[in-house]
């Protein structure tokens, strides 16, 4: 069911494209101005012409989107203080006091890198590591790549974003191994806690931290158009980190830093009310 709304509006379609239905059922309407947030993105996307605007959130879908009106304005997230200190959150979870917890936070599913993540922890045998899987999805992936090995491998589901938050206060590195992302807000909720981070470089995410000393990151081959992890810098980077206390407060900081000045919600906001004021301009 759709409403015909006949007042001068401003409609932003926060990420979910809109299909020629909706249009033609009065969206598309001389009084009405659409805007478009390209949270998604991996080549040629139809419809966004019919926008007024294209909010694109990482300069690669900026650089490789056709349409002439586009704004980047990189996502951003308000800081979630976590309500319990780090020992009580890994106690409840029956984690040690000197495990090094490696968090994964995301849907669950190939395009997300997980199965690499879960399969590579599972043979690397690390003493004293945990991998802690939040999300919900296809579980049947990751059981199928870890079979037995799986004694150093926590799956949580999924929970509260509050109890997220108090997990990435809690762990010690912080994975985002997706082989299709772009602006993620995990990241960003990460690099917000201060987290040590293993990122993947792949299109779109990978320019949040390539280059910048905030995170240690993971080549992605694009060889025939399907996207693999170099699984053995990924493994590396691990290693790396859970021997490395140092190194993981000196990137955790810059992390953070980062966040603070370039990744807050309020900048983000400020950025989108100026995209809506012109807009309204023209109206």
């Amino acid at each position: 069911m759709y409403m015909v709304i006949s007042e001068k509006i401003i409609i932003h379609d926060n990420g979910v494209l809109f299909t020629n239905d909706n249009f033609e059922n009065g969206f598309s309407n001389p009084k009405h101005k659409l805007i478009h947030s390209l949270h998604f993105f991996a080549g040629k996307i139809d419809n966004l012409s019919y926008f007024d605007n294209i909010i694109c959130v990482t300069k690669f879908a900026f650089d490789n989107i056709g349409e002439k009106v586009k704004r980047l304005i990189y996502n951003g997230v308000r800081e979630v203080v976590s309500t319990e200190n780090r020992d009580r959150v890994r106690a409840r979870y029956g984690f040690e006091e000197d495990e090094c917890l490696v968090l994964y936070v995301g849907r669950i599913e190939q395009s997300k890198g997980i199965t690499f993540l879960a399969k590579l922890f599972s043979e690397m045998g690390l003493e004293n590591a945990r991998l802690v899987i939040v999300g919900s999805g296809a579980y049947d992936l990751v059981f199928e790549k870890i079979e037995a090995n799986h004694s150093k491998i926590t799956f949580l589901g999924n929970i509260d974003n509050q109890e997220v938050h108090n997990l990435m206060a809690a762990c010690d590195i912080g994975v985002i191994p997706s082989l299709n992302e772009q602006c993620s807000y995990v990241a960003l909720e990460m690099m917000s806690h201060g987290m040590a981070i293993i990122a993947s470089e792949v299109r779109g995410m990978g320019e949040l931290f390539m280059g910048r000393d905030i995170a240690l990151t993971v080549p992605v081959d694009y060889t025939d158009d399907i996207p693999t992890l170099d699984t053995d810098v990924l493994k590396q980077h691990i290693i790396t980190f859970a021997g490395d206390v140092g190194l993981r407060k000196r990137l955790g900081a810059n992390a953070r830093r980062e966040w603070a000045e370039h990744y807050t919600a309020e900048r983000m906001a400020r950025e989108t009310f100026e995209v809506y004021k012109e807009l309204a301009a023209r109206l």
